[in-house]
């Protein structure tokens, strides 16, 4: 299962249950992908927002884990930051229901 199959999942999950979905896509610069951005590296793949609660998602492939920067926005973003992979799905839908 590719990280990009999983995304559409959560995705379409997420807005059958109500929450708005941001993500930014890289840009292709030369041979490297880049992302406009400012502040700290790291932000999560993902923001869902609904009744004025904003979780930060970080999703990936089962066996992969976040990188270092992606651990420090998920631990400050506290009891709403997440990093699911399809073996979290039970955990993902009743978070998103």
């Amino acid at each position: 299962m590719s990280e990009r199959w999983w995304q559409k999942e959560v995705v379409t999950y997420a807005h059958k249950h109500g929450w708005m979905a941001y993500h930014a896509l890289p840009a292709r610069r030369g041979e490297r992908y880049v992302t406009a951005m400012m502040g700290d590296s790291g932000f999560t793949d993902w923001c869902f927002a609904r009744d004025g609660v904003i979780l930060l998602v970080e999703l990936k492939k089962v066996g992969q884990r976040p990188d270092a920067g992606q651990r420090l926005w998920l631990k400050a973003a506290g009891a709403f930051g997440f990093c699911w992979t399809p073996a979290d799905r039970a955990i993902m839908e009743a978070t998103l229901s």
